[in-house]
C-alpha cells in the first residue's frame, strides 16, 4: 500500500511538473528518488512539497525582479519623454542652447567680445546677399 502511494505521488509530481508554465519545478526523477528516501525515513517534510515550495519562491522572486525592471524602465523612459517635451517647448517659443564650447577653449573665452558666434541664427537686419560680387 505504501509503495503503490510512493509511486502515485511520485507520477502526481511528474504530471504536475510536466504541466506548468510559470514554475520551474525539480526534475521528476530526482524527486522520485527523494520520495523513496523519504517514504523509508518517514521524517520530515515530504520532498515532493518541497520542491513545489522551492519552484514557487523562485517564480515568485523572477517575478518581482521583473517587476522592478519594468519600473525602472518605465521611470526612465517618462523621464527621457518628459525632457524631450521641455527641450521641445523651448525650441517652439524660440529658445536655443548654445553647443557647448570646445574643450580646448576657455568656458569665458568669449565674454566682452563683439560680434555674435558663428552657430547662432541672425534674426534681424536687413538679408545676407548670399554672392558678395
Amino acid at each position: 500500500m505504501l509503495a503503490r502511494r510512493q509511486l502515485e505521488l511520485a507520477r502526481e509530481y511528474g504530471a504536475w511538473a510536466g504541466s506548468v508554465t510559470e514554475l520551474r519545478p525539480d526534475d521528476p526523477d530526482h524527486i522520485a528518488e527523494e520520495l523513496d528516501e523519504w517514504f523509508r525515513a518517514a521524517e520530515g517534510p515530504s520532498p515532493a512539497t518541497t520542491a513545489v515550495r522551492q519552484a514557487l519562491d523562485d517564480a515568485m522572486r523572477r517575478l518581482a525582479a521583473g517587476r522592478a525592471d519594468v519600473e525602472r524602465r518605465r521611470v526612465e523612459a517618462t523621464e527621457n519623454l518628459n525632457g524631450l517635451r521641455a527641450e521641445g517647448a523651448r525650441l517652439a517659443e524660440g529658445h536655443h542652447l548654445p553647443p557647448p564650447p570646445p574643450h580646448t577653449r576657455d568656458d569665458a573665452g568669449r565674454a566682452g567680445r563683439e560680434g555674435a558666434p558663428l552657430w547662432r541664427p541672425r534674426t534681424t537686419g536687413p538679408p545676407i546677399p548670399w554672392r558678395l560680387a
